[in-house]
């Protein structure tokens, strides 16, 4: 089975008395039944972080947990500001030199709810839930006594009861490498970075009730990187935001279609597969992509819907997408309805009986861990989706008795059937309730887009060598390999533009000067450099196809290196090759690419 989403741990509608990250006094920590004391020495973990660090093992009191609420509470509060001086006061002095918290930037909209503060070793944890206006997930804080006064060291996502089961990640601030995360000159390309990605709001269309933007950038990392073919750094990522009342409550995209997509110099740009937003089928929105904000009225509803775009390079010397027309389906409108099923515990074994469900064409069957094969050792409740799970948004479990359950979800598709199984290591309470999420009556909307004279980003690939001459460079494994293959040799594909190699009447003798990858690793030629026919090109001059009117001239040429280290990220190649002008002077074209990234597929 292929596992196709992960979702944290579910809330309850009904919120149990919290602090919230504000300026208003901590409520009185005797009267909060969210806040224990397990001040005892059964934790192994915590007891293996005691020994690990320096920590004071202080008896603790009821002042200690309304200090480290108070703590917490200072700390959000910084954060939603983004006031990173202001968080330094409340974590520990080695916590400081890292800047990147989740907590930065959460925006004055956030709501921070702390469910429990509990002590174990001298070690202080404060379990909270994080609201957004995308959505709640918890999280939790650990503290340690620095001088007597309670300081943060280390942030983490998810339930703490879930680590074990790999469904929650925690940061220790004391231990990471700030350079991993941003700020440091040694940040490689998969690194956090204080440089913001480039994302252009390329441009804006609207029409029969939608208004479309569209987003366009070169850095995968900056949102979802759905394309197959990832090897290739420089394929166009974009985003298409469809937001208006003709969509209103859309859930679902699919059958992207692109009629033409165009740069401005005449490159016809192919769409590239996603294999989690099939073309052909519908595929439940994902939420925030990183690349365009989501809107939301006064309940909260949906009104807008990001679809994932990911297109072929443009031209080195493209500036701007000429045209891009295409359309999308959508699933829209309807009515949403909750199907509550009470103490689902007790109906394991038996269909779901709802005449929601039955409306909606959709069986749910409940069954025990030992009764599906796709199950995990933690998976305490598991339902069988069949008919149109496209219908079913989410699925929660809540509890009167107990208001906060930490459970997990995934979910996989196994041929006609959707598989899903709540995770946790705890036992369910007796009174646990499934509650499902439907959206009824929804219909597929098709819409059109069109943009003229989009806007691109900088094309990291290209290099500018000349005041009218672009280079740019393409690395690809030669062969795919499987992952105890021989690594494979590496082919570089060169491309020079401008209208100094339309006037040229012939190139050559290219010359490689240089060519490592990040540690040092020489990346040989195999074989001499070629023309797009095959010729040499190192020892002698090959004819430049005359370009069409005034546009730029353009040359190809490839060559075979041998493989990198197998730790390498990045190579450094630089050169150059020779034009020969009609009147027989010569002209030298340079190149160089420092830090490019280096192909995932085949290393």
């Amino acid at each position: 089975m292929k596992e196709v989403e992960a979702e944290p741990a579910a809330e309850p509608d009904s919120e149990p008395v919290a602090s919230e990250a504000t300026t208003t006094e901590p409520e009185a920590i005797e009267d909060n039944p969210f806040i224990t004391n397990e001040d005892s020495d059964t934790s192994v973990e915590g007891a293996e972080e005691a020994e690990e660090m320096e920590v004071d093992t202080s008896p603790v009191s009821d002042a200690d947990k309304t200090a480290v609420t108070e703590v917490v509470d200072g700390y959000f509060a910084a954060g939603k500001a983004n006031d990173i001086e202001k968080m330094k006061t409340f974590v520990t002095t080695k916590s400081q030199a890292f800047e990147d918290s989740p907590a930065s930037g959460l925006g004055e909209e956030a709501k921070i709810n702390i469910k429990e503060v509990t002590f174990d070793e001298g070690i202080a944890q404060a379990v909270v839930a994080l609201e957004t206006p995308v959505g709640e997930a918890p999280a939790y804080l650990k503290l340690k006594r620095e001088e007597g006064n309670w300081r943060i060291f280390g942030f983490g996502f998810g339930d703490p009861a879930e680590i074990e089961a790999g469904l929650s990640f925690f940061l220790n601030y004391e231990e990471v490498d700030p350079t991993e995360f941003g700020g440091g000159e040694d940040d490689d390309f998969m690194a956090m970075s204080d440089d913001e990605p480039e994302i252009k709001l390329a441009g804006t269309h609207s029409g029969d009730g939608v208004e479309t933007e569209l987003y366009l950038t070169f850095d995968e990392n900056a949102g979802m990187y759905f394309a197959q073919g990832g090897d290739e750094p420089s394929l166009l990522i974009g985003s298409l935001k469809f937001k208006g009342p003709k969509i209103k409550g859309a859930t679902a995209y699919g059958f992207l279609k692109i009629d033409i997509a165009e740069d401005d110099q005449g490159t016809k740009l192919k769409l590239h597969s996603n294999p989690f937003a099939d073309e052909g089928t519908f595929t439940k929105s994902m939420g925030m992509m990183g690349m365009a904000p989501y809107d939301f009225n006064e309940e909260e509803e949906r009104t807008s819907i990001e679809v994932p775009l990911v297109l072929d390079r443009p031209a080195a010397a493209a500036t701007q997408l000429a045209k891009l027309e295409g359309s999308v389906q959508i699933m829209a409108g309807g009515e949403i309805k909750d199907v509550v099923v009470d103490n689902v515990l007790s109906k394991i074994a038996s269909d779901v009986e709802d005449e929601t469900l039955k409306q909606a064409g959709v069986t749910v069957k409940l069954k025990a861990r030992e009764e599906e094969e796709f199950s995990n050792e933690d998976s305490k409740l598991i339902l069988e989706v069949t008919g149109d799970r496209n219908v079913i948004q989410s699925f929660k479990l809540t509890s009167p008795s107990k208001r906060y359950i930490p459970v997990g979800t995934s979910w996989g598709q196994i041929e006609d059937r959707t598989v899903v199984n709540f995770i946790t290591p705890e036992n369910l309470p007796e009174d646990t309730q499934l509650v499902m999420t439907l959206a009824i009556g929804q219909e597929a909307v098709t819409v059109p887009f069109s943009f003229e004279n989009a806007e691109l980003p900088a094309n990291p690939d290209a290099n500018p060598a000349g005041a009218d001459i672009v280079t740019s460079l393409k690395l690809s494994a030669e062969k795919e390999t499987g992952p105890f293959d021989e690594r494979p040799n590496m082919k570089a594909t060169l491309t020079i533009t401008g209208m100094a190699i339309g006037a040229a009447s012939e190139y050559g003798e290219f010359k490689l000067d240089l060519a490592q990858d990040e540690y040092g690793t020489p990346l040989k030629l195999v074989a001499p450099a070629q023309d797009e026919s095959g010729d040499d090109i190192e020892k002698q001059f090959v004819p430049i196809a005359p370009p069409a009117g005034d546009a730029p001239g353009t040359v190809t040429m490839t060559m075979t290196l041998s493989p990198p280290g197998k730790e390498a990220d990045t190579a450094t190649l630089a050169g150059s090759i020779q034009l020969k002008n009609a009147d027989g002077s010569q002209t030298e074209v340079p190149f160089q690419f420092e830090g490019h990234r280096l192909p995932v597929q085949g290393w």
